[in-house]
């Protein structure tokens, strides 16, 4: 149950960031951030990316375009520098090919490290094995690191 409470949590606020334009929330694509990844072996680096702590939550999303259509998306409760796990309550870490449900790999294991947290800036390293629920294939996100500026709401 706590899965797909995540999971609509996730899938929510997707839609609300990548459906928003600049004046409407006054949320923006983060400057001078660099996010980087592996996807089952292939290098690739983020285009633009939005980073958000939701400071009563103390819950952080971010949300990071790779290329023209790909998204990885990691959100972590209870934001501090530390470890988090993948696949419970403590992170959730998506990869997209595309904007749907449909083309989603789900984190299934892995981790998200937060090495360096300050008032504005986040930095730290991830991996996980996705799983996307109507195939069932997986995909390997590996390497992965940002270093970025987050806003507050």
């Amino acid at each position: 149950m706590k899965k797909i409470k995540s999971l609509v949590l996730f899938l929510s606020l997707f839609v609300a960031v990548s459906s928003c334009k600049k004046s409407d929330s006054g949320t923006t694509p983060t400057s001078g951030a660099s996010i980087t990844l592996k996807v089952d072996g292939a290098a690739k680096t983020s285009t633009s990316q939005v980073a958000i702590l939701y400071t009563s939550l103390n819950s952080f999303q971010l949300i990071a375009q790779i290329g023209t259509v790909e998204l990885l998306n990691i959100s972590i409760n209870n934001l501090k520098v530390g470890t988090f796990n993948t696949g419970g309550t403590d992170a959730i870490l998506s990869y997209s090919t595309d904007a749907t449900f449909a083309n989603t790999f789900l984190g299934t294991t892995g981790t998200v490290t937060v090495t360096s947290l300050t008032s504005d800036t986040i930095v730290g390293t991830f991996q996980f094995t996705g799983t996307n629920a109507s195939s069932l294939k997986t995909k390997v996100i590996s390497e992965g690191s940002f270093n970025c500026k987050y806003s507050k709401q």
